[in-house]
């Protein structure tokens, strides 16, 4: 998704020859936002993959009632 968005954004932004600091920022910015982001992924080093779809249900559901009981007690 992200380089189908640059490939919209770039065009747009090379035909802009007044302002030469501005496409360096908008793609300096996007990559800032998205080192940010990939802060909230969660840590999956150590943890073993998951095979089926099955074992992904069963995985996110354990999740979610063990978020639910901790709000509960909270």
């Amino acid at each position: 998704m992200a380089g189908r968005i640059g490939g919209i954004v770039s065009p747009q932004l090379t035909g802009l020859t007044s302002m030469p600091w501005l496409y360096p920022t908008v793609f300096g910015v996007a990559c800032i936002f998205s080192g940010v982001l990939i802060l909230f992924l969660p840590e999956t080093a150590g943890k073993p993959m998951l095979n089926s779809l099955e074992e992904a249900e069963l995985y996110y559901q354990r999740r979610v009632s063990v978020a639910t009981s901790n709000i509960r007690l909270g």
